[in-house]
């Protein structure tokens, strides 16, 4: 009797401990990485293999997945809520971390070479993390837009153009406002921290275009063809921003998705779709899709027809 009550506790106590370990688990919620705007060669190397290769149609990445672009290689990795990473060519990047964890989102990625331009404007909280790890250094950030550069040697500089970036090394740890550059390693004994330079300026100047809030439009394509009166556009954006297609106030929904039908005139050959999206800070992306009229109606055309003569009254 006591044996079948001790093995009946036993087994209890076995389920209890694999329920908590499964609940526990719900509470992780692993973040994929859509990747857009690619151009040259991106290569990818999966999650439980050791060989790169083209990063193909699938362009979902998970952590402990690496992502490297050639000479002439760019992508930009997006995220729903508008944190944004632009690789440059030759440069090596690896999802470490990307979750949500009670609540928690929680973001590493190791650069090993190259350079990436990161948009992080969301505010996060205390329990909040995201990582920037290199060879010589490691940045962390609440909330800004950065940029990060690795050298051949491992040596690593930090730009910053708006709000502030917490940078630690081997040799010591620094905050690095707007405007700022810290660089590390290289043979420093200690973080050096200056002004952006006049070239670093113009670079950053480029770069706010792209980095601005997520969005596209998946369909119609480019140049695509259409009949009749109206044209449905579909496509996703990035939550917190303000969506407008050709003027119109769009609601986007909760994935981000969007649908809109645009009346086209009557004679038009040509139309011209234009989505924008504008954060609250102010930064804006734009997107056009210029379509054509498979058939061209004339106005002579929509008069109506005798049906004694068959031609036009």
């Amino acid at each position: 009797m006591r044996k079948a009550t001790f093995a009946i506790i036993l087994g209890f106590a076995f389920l209890l401990g694999l329920l908590l370990l499964l609940s526990q688990s719900l509470f992780v919620l692993q973040r994929v990485v859509r990747v857009r705007d690619v151009s040259g060669t991106v290569n990818i190397t999966r999650k439980g293999e050791e060989d790169a290769q083209p990063l193909g149609e699938r362009r979902l990445v998970q952590a402990g997945e690496q992502l490297s672009t050639g000479a002439e290689g760019q992508c930009t990795l997006n995220w729903i809520d508008g944190t944004r990473i632009r690789m440059e060519p030759d440069t090596e990047l690896t999802v470490q971390k990307c979750q949500v964890y009670r609540g928690a989102e929680q973001s590493a990625f190791r650069l090993d070479i190259g350079k990436i331009w990161i948009r992080v404007l969301r505010m996060l909280s205390q329990q909040d993390k995201f990582l920037i790890n290199t060879p010589t250094a490691t940045a962390g950030v609440r909330g800004t837009m950065f940029a990060v550069e690795v050298a051949a040697d491992g040596s690593t500089e930090i730009s910053v153009y708006e709000g502030e970036v917490t940078v630690g090394g081997d040799s010591g740890e620094v905050k690095v406002a707007a405007n700022k550059t810290a660089r590390l390693g290289g043979g420093q004994a200690s973080p050096q921290v200056t002004a952006l330079s006049a070239q670093e300026a113009q670079a950053w100047a480029a770069q706010i275009g792209k980095l601005g809030p997520y969005l596209e439009i998946t369909s119609p394509v480019a140049e695509a063809e259409f009949i009749g009166k109206t044209v449905t556009v579909k496509g996703r954006c990035e939550r917190r921003a303000n969506l407008t297609v050709n003027g119109r106030a769009v609601t986007q929904k909760p994935n981000g998705g969007f649908t809109v039908e645009l009346e086209v005139p009557t004679y038009a050959k040509h139309f011209t779709v234009e989505a924008v999206a504008t954060d609250y800070k102010g930064y804006s992306t734009t997107v056009r899709r210029h379509l054509v009229r498979l058939l061209h109606i004339h106005k002579e055309l929509l008069a109506p027809v005798s049906p004694e003569s068959g031609t036009t009254e």
